[in-house]
């Protein structure tokens, strides 16, 4: 897997956490003095690197900018989310992959979704603390007119030793308050196994990071979140301030992963996603 983390026209590129370079002007531009160096972070038990390449006379790592009005998912969001799935550690438990829908007569607005969420998410803290999810909002379109221009569900990856179908089922039933409670008993919830790291990407390209088929709306705010975010299993990281030489042969490596993998990007990635990232450091000569 690798991020070729590219962004909008409408994105600042002069942002100094992820300042674009044109990947075939790197080498030359460190040579000429315009890069001095490159900070190297590595998850050594997970499968993320990445690699900073500050602004003329930078010293110190790239500060972390201020975020602005959360609305949607927008590129920059995505990518937060898939780093952030990639530091989780290799040999971690699978998550199971639960979706959450409402009854048709009492679909809540985007933004009246969320509460009730939060209100299984409780439950949930009662009963096993260290469970743990990525959760994200998402909606599709009304299957008649009554129901209006669109319709929220969730998406989750859950993590933890508690994760039973009956008991979720009849708690997000009681938090929805459904009418027909029997029948969202039934067709309310679905769970499923994820068996590999692999099904992880799977289902988190295709539910969780995809664009929404339909507009949220305006007033939607986040579109993703994590709950009990201390009980995921994280991988330890260091992060190394690399020489010249060191930062142009990583942006080297940088390339040639790109190169074996046949992405084409315009700008230099600053999230790469490996295997191995001691193989990595290693070539590197770290």
């Amino acid at each position: 897997m690798f991020s070729a983390g590219r962004y909008s026209d409408g994105c600042a590129r002069g942002r100094a956490n992820n300042l674009a370079i044109r990947s075939r002007a790197v080498a030359a531009d460190l040579q000429r003095g315009l890069v001095r160096a490159a900070y190297l972070t590595v998850y050594d038990d997970a499968r993320l690197v990445t690699l900073d390449l500050p602004t003329f006379g930078a010293s110190e790592p790239p500060a972390v900018g201020t975020r602005g009005k959360v609305n949607g998912l927008s590129d920059e969001s995505r990518r937060r989310l898939m780093i952030l799935l990639h530091t989780l550690k290799r040999d971690a438990a699978n998550p199971a992959f639960v979706t959450l829908t409402f009854p048709n007569s009492r679909i809540p607005t985007p933004r009246q979704s969320k509460p009730l969420l939060a209100k299984l998410f409780k439950r949930w803290r009662r009963r096993c603390p260290q469970l743990c999810a990525v959760w994200r909002l998402e909606a599709h379109p009304a299957r008649s007119a009554a129901l209006g221009m669109a319709v929220s569900h969730f998406h989750l990856l859950v993590w933890g030793s508690w994760i039973d179908r009956e008991q979720l089922s009849r708690d997000w039933a009681e938090v929805v308050d459904a009418p027909e409670f029997e029948k969202h008993l039934a067709v309310g919830t679905k769970v499923e196994t994820i068996r590999s790291f692999r099904g992880v990407c799977f289902y988190a390209g295709k539910y969780i990071s995809k664009v929404s088929p339909v507009d949220l709306g305006s007033d939607a705010g986040r579109v993703w979140g994590i709950f009990n975010r201390e009980a995921m299993d994280i991988a330890a990281c260091r992060t190394f301030k690399l020489t010249t030489e060191q930062t142009i042969a990583a942006v080297r490596e940088v390339r040639r992963i790109l190169a074996e993998r046949k992405i084409e990007t315009e700008w230099m990635p600053r999230a790469i996603f490996v295997d191995s990232p001691a193989d990595f450091l290693a070539r590197l000569q770290l």
